[in-house]
């Protein structure tokens, strides 16, 4: 009877201890949590554009290779930003427009031809112009129209943010949208030679690769 009593004894204590430790390592935890509930509650910040850190850059193919030209545009006109409390709303209602007298792919000569053969074969496309439709941060979805050669295409296209920089990265836009194949033809009738790979044949590629990335300016009180 008394081993029975001592072996329940025993077992009551190392329970005891058990519990004991449990309910320390769960206070600490909820005290853990608390602090970071709190840490995030006090830094409260705003998110604004900022134009000197925000690039548009391009890239083009040629020949059956595939052989990506990139470049950019010098000069981007962006207006209807706002402040907002997270990096997507900054863009929410935002309108842009691109000069394309400003391209520039290093090249001078080639910048001339896109300039006189690509975009001087399009219709009133000074500029390309284009407005932010909505923004979904729950999918990470941004949509665009974008106008060019007098034609307005609607796209959704997805982003990423890392380091305050909200960045899109479209593949594979097709220039037909716009209708712009005569103007792809005609930049690689005068680029006819340059866009030769190795078998020969000249080819431009009727689709772009565009690369977006925006840095915002952050204010936490």
């Amino acid at each position: 009877m008394k081993r029975r009593f001592l072996t329940l004894l025993t077992i009551g204590s190392f329970a005891f201890f058990a519990s004991c430790g449990n309910q320390g390592t769960e206070k600490k935890t909820e005290k853990k949590d608390q602090k970071v509930e709190e840490a995030a509650k006090k830094e409260e910040c705003t998110y604004a554009f900022d134009l000197e850190n925000t690039s548009v850059k391009w890239t083009a193919y040629k020949t059956t290779e595939k052989i990506g030209v990139s470049g950019t545009f010098d000069s981007l006109i962006v207006s209807n930003t706002q402040k907002a409390n997270s990096i997507p709303a900054v863009f929410e209602n935002a309108t842009f427009e691109i000069p394309v007298a400003t391209v520039n792919s290093n090249a001078p000569d080639r910048d001339k031809k896109i300039l006189e053969h690509f975009f001087g074969v399009m219709d009133e496309t000074t500029s390309i112009k284009g407005k932010v439709l909505g923004v979904d941060e729950a999918i990470g979805i941004i949509s665009m129209d974008i106008t060019m050669n007098n034609i307005s295409k609607a796209f959704d296209f997805s982003y990423e943010i890392k380091d305050n920089t909200l960045s899109v990265s479209a593949e594979g836009m097709k220039l037909s949208h716009w209708k712009a194949q005569p103007a792809v033809d005609s930049l690689n009738t005068v680029c006819y030679d340059l866009h030769k790979g190795s078998d020969g044949v000249s080819k431009l590629w009727p689709e772009v690769k565009i690369e977006i990335a925006s840095k915002v300016q952050k204010d936490c009180k």
